[in-house]
């Protein structure tokens, strides 16, 4: 039977579970009252009401800060990425953090994920509540947010994604330090049953690797067969990292972009990921503009695969 909740004004809606003794439920994050659903509710709103959404899970996590390339990885067991069958699947993510990380560069232990729906240019997306505090992940460009009590940490990011993956902690981290995302990849598939994944407001994010984008959904054309790859007419090259530069990193970055019916870059995402070097391909391909494609004389938007090249002069080789 469906139980049904009637709300107005400015409220919170957490959709959670039951938290054990040994962890403190995580304190409100926002002024506004906090409406607990479970499955089979039916929340209305009056029309005009402000929202907002927090989706709450209960995990094992591992927090390791990559100091060399300013990342911060969240691993958690189970994985958390909404309405999929992930089972036996731990959950990776990670941020490229701005400004200096404020705690050890390792934490593990029970925790306590809020992830947030974006209202409006909400700034937080994440507030992960430990033993030791709460520290929130906020997208650098978005507004503030108040949240009380004080938090552990606010963290800045730009770049960020997540992903399902196989086996342990150990196995996931080691992966990931030694190659990246394609390190990942190389532990396993993992089956997925229901809609993409994404996360985070930013606009310059990776996703799980779907067979389309959100973009196809809405009548976008794969370039293939009889629909060409437009021409490209304004370019922009990369800037590379001083600290891929430092440490001596260059390769390839594969990403699969939408381009808009105005011949502009209206989405990208990692496909084959060199982690320094992702924030600065996708920067650019986000100003690359090409002639719109036309299917029966009417412009439509195409998905396709572009790849950014990073070449470090000789001299600057390791």
């Amino acid at each position: 039977m469906f139980r049904r909740v009637i709300l107005s004004g400015s409220f919170l809606l957490a959709n959670a579970i039951a938290l054990p003794s040994a962890l403190a439920q995580p304190a409100p994050p926002a002024s506004g009252r906090v409406i607990e659903a479970a499955d089979g509710d039916v929340v209305i709103v009056p029309h005009g009401a402000r929202v907002a959404v927090v989706r709450r899970a209960q995990v094992q996590a591992r927090l390791v800060y990559v100091a060399a390339q300013q990342t911060l990885l969240l691993l958690t067991d189970p994985a958390t990425f909404g309405p999929l069958d992930l089972a036996d699947a731990k959950g990776f993510r990670r941020w490229h953090v701005q400004g200096s990380w404020p705690l050890e560069s390792r934490w593990e232990g029970n925790a306590t994920l809020d992830e947030y729906v974006p209202l409006a240019r909400s700034a937080l997306t994440l507030a992960i509540h430990t033993d030791r505090g709460t520290i929130l992940v906020a997208n650098a460009t978005g507004q503030e947010v108040p949240y009380a009590p004080a938090p552990l940490a606010v963290v800045r990011t730009t770049l960020s994604s997540g992903r399902p993956v196989r086996g342990s902690f150990d196995e996931i981290e080691q992966a990931w330090l030694a190659n990246g995302d394609i390190g990942l990849s190389a532990l396993g598939p993992v089956p997925l049953v229901g809609a993409q994944v994404r996360m985070g407001p930013s606009a310059s994010r990776s996703a799980v690797a779907p067979s389309t984008t959100g973009a196809a959904s809405a009548g976008a054309l794969r370039v293939g067969g009889s629909i060409a790859v437009p021409k490209r007419i304004q370019n922009a090259d990369p800037v590379y990292p001083e600290l891929a530069k430092n440490a001596g990193v260059q390769g390839v970055v594969i990403l699969e972009v939408t381009v808009g019916e105005d011949g502009a870059v209206s989405d990208a995402r990692v496909l084959r990921s060199i982690p320094l070097l992702d924030t600065a391909a996708l920067d650019a391909v986000k100003q690359w503009r090409y002639e719109p494609t036309l299917l029966n004389g009417v412009a439509r938007p195409v998905i396709m695969t572009v790849t950014v090249n990073f070449t470090l002069p000789p001299r600057a080789r390791f």
